[in-house]
C-alpha cells in the first residue's frame, strides 16, 4: 500500500494507569480488587465454562469482594467501564476452600 491508514485505537492510554487487581491470589472468602482508574465500573466474574457467576459495580479504585459462596475453582474476573463498556482488565483467580 502506498499510503496505510493507520487507525489508532487508544488502548494503550486506556491500559497503561491499571496495575494488577486482586489479591490475594489464590484466595478463600475475600478477595480485594484494587484499580487506578477514575471511572466507576462493573465486575464480572465468570466461571471456567464461560458462565457469568456475579456482577458488581466497583465505585472506588479499591473494594472487598465476597466470594465465600463460589464453588472452588478458577475464574476470571472482568472488568469494564460502566460510561463506555470498554475492557479494562480481566485476570483469572483462584478460590480455595
Amino acid at each position: 500500500l502506498a499510503n496505510p491508514t493507520i487507525i489508532t485505537t487508544g488502548l494503550n492510554e486506556l491500559l497503561a494507569p491499571i496495575s494488577n487487581f486482586i489479591y490475594p491470589n489464590p484466595a478463600a472468602e475475600k478477595f480485594t480488587l484494587s484499580i487506578t482508574i477514575n471511572e466507576k465500573t462493573k465486575l464480572s466474574i465468570y466461571n471456567s465454562q464461560g458462565v457469568l457467576i456475579k456482577q458488581e459495580i466497583i465505585n472506588n479504585g479499591t473494594e472487598e469482594i465476597d466470594i465465600s459462596k463460589l464453588s472452588s475453582g478458577y475464574y476470571i474476573a472482568n472488568i469494564i467501564g460502566c460510561e463506555n463498556n470498554n475492557p479494562i482488565r480481566r485476570q483469572a483467580f483462584q478460590k480455595i476452600k
